[in-house]
């Protein structure tokens, strides 16, 4: 600890900000813009001194969108990609990783009823792919990479609104996402995937008056999943009082959605966690400490200013000065 310092440095042609971390390679992603390829790059880290080697670049059709859209197991790399107009595809691509220096290709399909549309939450779960499409409705497609040389769809799910991310819960799926029906408020959905050719969403909840957002759309590390508990941020305008950020709480069971109560906070929450008997929610401006014993009447209890927005300040003739 003494002594850290930068053991390797390799660099490679591209540009791009999209990595899969494992404990053997580092996936880095760019885009061929010439081609409209996605080009994945397999970054050796297996040496313990910390010599990096950049091993071979395989290819998918389209564009990658963030790191959920591709995951190593067993061997193989799957990656999920989408085409841009007009013919907007989604594409399911797996590689070989037992020979780091080819990364050949294994197998490839599409989801053909999701021809024209954008490809939103997808999470890998050992043999199987969660993947959320949207145009107007939002089909959820489960896929089996059991095969990887031959992809599967099997099921399919239509409901209004789309997911943007989704956390596995053995044969149930948590998903963040957007409730379209009536303006654009965020939605926590559950779904029961134990039959993965007949899905199902068992419950949802949606929060906001018209129109709200997340700040886990751009980071799910906002969103937080217990084991009984979800915390998910959501901010909003009110006619009355005007803007908000609020933290809302909500208990499930294998079947169900409960909301609680919400907390409001200063500034929309980038992490909320539990601690002993409290919850905290570290939002731009603060950290927060709220007792949620009463789920449906979280309250906050202490919060001390991590930043501020100073709009301007005046220096008055004492020598003090007056922020807003």
């Amino acid at each position: 600890p003494g002594d850290v310092h930068i053991a390797d440095t390799v660099e490679f042609d591209g540009y791009g900000n999209l990595i899969q971390a494992t404990n053997f390679a580092i996936f880095s992603v760019t885009q061929e813009y010439e081609t409209n390829n996605s080009l994945i790059t397999y970054v050796d880290i297996n040496d313990p001194a910390g010599d990096i080697v950049v091993r071979a670049t395989a290819a998918a059709p389209g564009q990658m969108a963030d790191r959920f859209k591709m995951d190593a197991w067993n061997g193989v790399l799957r990656v999920v990609t989408n085409t841009g107009w007009p013919e907007r595809n989604t594409y399911i691509t797996t590689f070989d990783l037992t020979d780091p220096d080819t990364m050949a290709q294994l197998g490839q399909t599409t989801l053909q009823s999701a021809s024209g549309e954008s490809v939103f939450a997808t999470r890998f779960d050992g043999p199987k792919a969660y993947i959320v499409t949207y145009l107007t409705k939002d089909p959820l497609f489960i896929v089996d990479l059991s095969d990887p040389v031959n992809p599967q769809v099997l099921g399919e799910l239509e409901i209004p609104g789309w997911s943007t991310h989704i956390e596995p819960r053995g044969d149930r799926l948590i998903a963040l996402g957007v409730d379209d029906q009536g303006g654009q408020r965020v939605m926590v959905s559950l779904f029961d995937v134990s039959n993965p050719a007949a899905p199902l969403r068992l419950d949802y909840e949606s929060f906001g008056e018209g129109w709200s957002w997340s700040s886990a759309y751009n980071d799910v590390k906002a969103f937080s999943v217990f084991d009984d508990i979800i915390l998910v941020p959501f901010s909003g305008w009110n006619t009355g009082s005007g803007g908000y950020d609020r933290l809302q709480f909500i208990s499930y069971t294998h079947d169900t959605l409960e909301p609680g109560g919400y907390a409001d906070l200063q500034g929309s929450a980038l992490r909320s966690f539990a601690y002993s008997d409290l919850y905290y929610s570290v939002t731009q401006e603060q950290l927060a400490v709220i007792e949620a014993a009463d789920l449906a009447a979280p309250t906050v209890i202490n919060t001390i200013s991590l930043a501020e927005n100073v709009a301007d300040i005046a220096p008055l003739a004492n020598g003090w000065a007056v922020e807003v």
